[in-house]
């Protein structure tokens, strides 16, 4: 297990990411702002997408054979906030990554990003209008009890 420094760094990485990804996010809404549909969700998705990716190379060793990274909450993100069609895009690009890289966890890191999509497609779905904090923590809290079976894999 990883302990002092080299988590503080991993767990330093992976904060990096999210830093840069609200900045993205909010550049790209900017320039997207009067998209809507399928256009604007092709875009968040794969801008999610490049985000969960780099979260796989800003990985944390926490056991012998056991890495986290937080791709899957990249995944959810990008549905809850661009849509289904975001979420299974930038699912993918990050399946994609994933099958390349192999060993032995292929199937079970492609079953948390299915998994992942359709969490945040169903967040998207039901808190889209319910901006306060109560529904949002549940569908935080709903969204990660889905995603933990596909960990067992």
């Amino acid at each position: 297990m990883i302990t002092g420094a080299d988590l503080f760094i991993g767990l330093a990485h992976n904060l990096a990411i999210f830093i840069a990804l609200v900045a993205v996010y909010g550049a790209v809404i900017d320039r997207i702002g009067n998209l809507v549909g399928l256009r604007r969700q092709l875009v968040l998705g794969l801008s999610f997408g490049v985000f969960a990716v780099g979260c796989m190379y800003a990985k944390i060793p926490a056991a012998e054979g056991v890495v986290v990274d937080q791709r899957n909450a990249v995944v959810i993100l990008s549905g809850a906030f661009g849509g289904p069609l975001s979420a299974v895009l930038s699912a993918g690009l990050a399946a994609i990554v994933r099958f390349q890289l192999g060993g032995i966890g292929v199937v079970g890191g492609i079953t948390g990003l299915a998994l992942s999509a359709i969490a945040g497609s169903v967040m998207h779905r039901y808190l889209r209008n319910r901006l306060s904090t109560g529904p949002i923590a549940l569908g935080a809290f709903a969204a990660v009890l889905f995603v933990l079976p596909g960990f067992l894999l």
